[in-house]
C-alpha cells in the first residue's frame, strides 16, 4: 500500500502527470491481486515492488486524460487478496520509471533524507510500528528496530522538537493527526529502507528560501577506467557540498564540491547533489553516463 500509493502515485503527481486531489491514483489493489506475490495482507517489501513496476509497469485505479474523461482501470482498494482484474486495454504506467535508496550503502544522515525528498517528492521507509508509533497523536521520540511496516515520510521541520520528519500512516486519518505524526530526527534513526520513485524530471519547484544554496543540475559523459572530475556549482557561498549515487571508484571532497576519481562500472547514474550553508541546504540532480 505504501509503496504504491504513497511513493508511486506520489512521484506521478510530483512529475505533473495528475492532481494530488484523488483524480489520480496508481492501484494499490493490483499490488494486492497481482500473481507475483508481493505479500498480500501480509504485507511485504517495497524495493520488491518498486523494481517490478519500474521494470514492467501497473495499471491506475483511476486518471483523467487530456480531454477530461475518468477512467477507471482497476478496482478500489479492498483490503483483502483476489486474482488480477485489470480492464482490458487498461494504460500501462510507471514502466521506465526510476527508483533508488537514499543511501545504499548506510543509514542515511539527516541532510541526505532531507535533500532526497527535496529532490524527488515523499520517501518509502520501513519502520517498526510497536510502542509509540502505534498509538497517540504528538511527536514520536521513540521507536524500536522491530522493522514491520511501511509508510511514507513526507516532509521536516529543524524547528519542532529540535527537528522532525513528518510521517505519513495509511491506518485511516484516526492515526496521528488526520493521518500524520511527527518523528524526531534522534528517533528516526531507526528507521530503514528510504527510498525515492521518479517519473522523471519534475516541475521546477520554486526558489528556496533566502540563503539557501540553488545547486546546478544536468548531464555528464565519462569513460570507464579513465580520470574524471566534476565542479558542483551552486549559489549562496555554500560551505560544504556531497553527491550521493555516484559510481565506484568516484568520491566528492565535501569542502571544495569537486567529484573526481576513476568510475569502475559502466551505467547510468542519478547523482544527487547538495550544497549547505547555515541557510539549509539545496539539492539537484546529475545524470552520469559511464560508457
Amino acid at each position: 500500500y505504501s509503496t504504491v500509493y504513497y511513493t508511486f502515485t506520489a512521484a506521478g503527481v510530483f512529475a505533473g502527470l495528475g492532481k494530488d486531489d484523488g483524480s489520480f491514483l496508481l492501484s494499490v489493489q493490483w499490488g494486492m491481486d497481482r500473481p507475483r506475490n508481493f505479500g498480500g495482507c501480509n504485507g511485504g517489501w517495497g524495493a520488491e515492488v518498486a523494481e517490478y513496476v519500474c521494470k514492467n509497469g501497473m495499471p491506475a485505479e483511476r486518471w483523467v486524460d487530456a480531454g477530461g474523461a475518468v477512467h477507471k482501470d482497476y478496482p478500489p482498494y479492498e483490503a483483502r487478496s483476489s486474482s488480477d482484474r485489470t480492464v482490458p486495454g487498461a494504460r500501462v504506467w510507471a514502466k521506465g520509471w526510476t527508483w533508488g535508496f537514499v543511501n545504499a550503502d548506510r543509514a542515511p544522515t539527516v541532510e541526505e533524507v532531507k535533500a532526497a525528498m527535496y529532490l524527488h517528492g515523499e520517501l518509502n521507509i520501513a519502520i517498526d510500528a510497536g510502542g509509540q508509533f502505534g498509538s497517540g497523536q504528538g511527536t514520536i521520540t521513540s521507536l524500536g528496530r522491530n522493522i514491520n511496516h511501511e509508510i511514507s515520510m513526507c516532509g521536516w521541520d529543524d524547528a519542532k522538537d529540535g527537528g522532525s520528519f513528518l510521517l505519513k500512516n495509511q491506518w485511516s486519518k484516526q492515526w496521528g493527526q488526520d493521518g500524520v505524526r511527527w518523528c524526531t530526527y534522534k528517533a528516526a534513526a531507526n528507521i530503514t529502507d528510504h527510498f525515492w520513485v521518479s517519473a522523471g524530471d519534475p516541475i521546477p519547484p520554486p526558489p528556496p528560501p533566502g540563503g539557501i544554496p540553488v545547486v546546478t543540475g544536468g548531464q555528464a559523459f565519462c569513460k570507464i577506467g579513465e580520470p574524471f572530475s566534476y565542479q558542483i556549482v551552486a549559489t549562496a557561498s555554500p560551505t560544504a557540498y556531497a553527491a550521493f549515487g555516484l559510481p565506484e571508484g568516484m568520491k566528492c571532497d565535501e569542502p571544495t564540491g569537486k567529484v573526481a576519481g576513476t568510475p569502475t562500472v559502466e551505467g547510468s547514474f542519478n547523482v544527487t547533489l547538495t550544497a549547505s550553508n547555515a541557510s539549509g541546504v539545496g539539492a539537484n540532480r546529475l545524470v552520469l553516463t559511464v560508457g
